[in-house]
């Protein structure tokens, strides 16, 4: 079901590299009206050099510094990535190549999932997030290994919110432009396609290795989380039975890092409606990125204040409550929204803000641990540094930041950050349990190995080819049957384990 709301001319023209069509660049001067006596008269028009495209609100200017960066990227990176994002072959102007080469440009299902990086705006795709998102969950995987040094690596997933804001916003605000119209059905279709059939795996395989390896008494506490987790509850469920992520007296279960799923998924059942609202009620009066923009800082500043207040009542609730965690999903979206500005920033601006932000996100690592108040105002340093890392790469490529985030290593590690968050926790848990004490920094970055095997292989033979499924992209409705057919399946699996232990 598509809902549609009307177009506001001239206010931001659609990207035709987001639509996936082939579109010229228009000539950085009007040609010759005359030659010179001695020059031969032309046969055809001379080839126009291949620039990137200025999207709404960009200075045409600016297209040298994402031309010179894609240069700079070995051309099989660029090409792996974009597999990676499920692309399609479109005409396109590549830079350095010869006019009418075929490159690729990323579809809108992989625009849609969150282990991709996409861009809002000029570049189809964006290799500085793709490399954050590997920051991300190596600073979870590292911080749940017992490394010195990470004490604060939790924030990973503080990040991990932010890029999630700033895709899956950026994507709904492009298809509305594109093709004026935001269809719900599709936007869920999509998430069912990349969260769920992964997700799936790993609950279940937690579910069948906690009975195996942890005896029944575990296993039933397990099933009872994995049929919370299903339904993307998880984070629901731990706070009702009041379980401190920073550790408590019990064992933490397998499946305690699946509450980050719930609150991101607790956030876009409500996020795409109040979207599509806004976007019906801004059509009329106001600019529609400012109505959004607007509404994503309130959001922003009611969060940010509930999460404060909370964290110094009841920190179990204010970690795991979708209310306290709104505001780093909607600091995202607010860069997506705000990102045609954003790109008008001047590029030593640029260069500061991605700098700055590195150094929030370092800073967050090493100071902050589980003796420090979090969420609350202590979410403010990760948050920012990862808005200013995404708004860095907004405003110009190629920054001093983004040619480390996009090395080969991040660039594979960002592909497969979600499969890898999915495995290495409980691989670590139920390995630590198994031995009967806790285990060695060594032991478990032996494991977390072994959750990078798992993490690669998941996301070869699971995640990515139902994500491209053809079937499944050309229809919502089967894959929403699909998303329903799996939960319910799990939700089955794990009440029938705890009726049969």
């Amino acid at each position: 079901m598509a809902h549609r709301y009307r177009r506001q001319s001239g206010r931001h023209p659609p990207n035709p590299t987001a639509a996936g069509t082939s579109t010229s660049p228009p000539p950085t001067s009007p040609p010759p009206t005359s030659l010179p006596p001695t020059s031969p008269p032309p046969t055809s028009p001379p080839p126009r050099p291949a620039q990137r495209l200025a999207a709404p609100g960009e200075p045409s200017g600016r297209s040298s510094a994402g031309t010179a960066f894609a240069a700079s990227v070995p051309a099989d990176v660029l090409q792996a990535s974009v597999a990676a994002a499920g692309a399609v072959p479109v005409a396109v102007p590549v830079p350095g190549g010869p006019v009418g080469r075929v490159a690729t440009a990323p579809t809108a299902e992989a625009l849609a999932a969150p282990g991709e990086a996409a861009t809002t705006i000029g570049r189809a795709f964006r290799p500085d997030v793709e490399g954050l998102r590997a920051v991300a969950v190596a600073l979870v995987v590292l911080y749940h290994a017992h490394v010195p040094g990470v004490s604060g690596g939790f924030v990973g997933v503080d990040v991990f919110f932010v890029i999630s804001g700033f895709l899956i916003t950026g994507l709904l605000v492009r298809e509305g432009e594109r093709r004026g119209s935001v269809s719900i059905l599709g936007f869920y279709a999509r998430r069912a396609r990349r969260i769920l059939p992964a997700s799936a795996v790993v609950v279940l395989f937690t579910l069948f290795a906690s009975y195996r390896w942890l005896g029944f008494l575990t296993g039933n506490a397990v099933a009872q989380g994995a049929a919370w987790t299903s339904v993307f509850m998880a984070n629901i469920h731990f706070a009702l039975v009041g379980t401190s992520y920073f550790g408590s007296q019990q064992a933490p279960s397998p499946l305690l890092h699946m509450w980050s799923l719930g609150v991101e998924e607790q956030f876009y059942v409500v996020w795409p409606g109040l979207f599509l609202l806004v976007s019906l009620v801004a059509a009329r009066r106001v600019n529609r990125r400012a109505a959004l923009a607007a509404t994503l800082g309130a959001i922003v500043v009611a969060s940010l204040a509930w999460s404060v207040v909370e964290t110094s009542t009841s920190a179990t609730w204010a970690y795991f409550s979708p209310l306290t965690r709104a505001w780093e999903l909607a600091a995202g979206g607010l860069l997506a929204v705000s990102a045609p500005a954003i790109s008008r920033f001047p590029r030593r601006a640029a260069v500061a803000m991605g700098l700055g932000g590195a150094a929030l996100i370092a800073f967050s690592t090493v100071r902050l641990s589980p003796l420090t108040l979090y969420p609350g105002s202590a979410a403010v340093y990760p948050v920012a540094g990862a808005a200013l890392l995404i708004a860095a790469g907004t405003a110009a490529a190629g920054l001093p930041a983004e040619r480390v985030l996009a090395l080969r290593p991040m660039q594979w590690l960002g592909a497969r950050s979600y499969s890898l968050y999915l495995w290495h926790w409980p691989l670590l848990i139920i390995a630590t349990e198994y031995a009967g004490h806790a285990l060695s920094v060594t032991d478990n970055l032996g494991w977390a190995a072994v959750a990078v095997l798992a993490a690669a292989l998941s996301f070869r033979l699971v995640e990515r080819p139902i994500r491209r499924s053809p079937l499944l992209a050309r229809r919502a409705t089967l894959s929403v049957a699909m998303g329903i057919g799996i939960v319910g399946l799990c939700m089955a699996i794990a009440q029938w384990q705890l009726h049969t232990h």
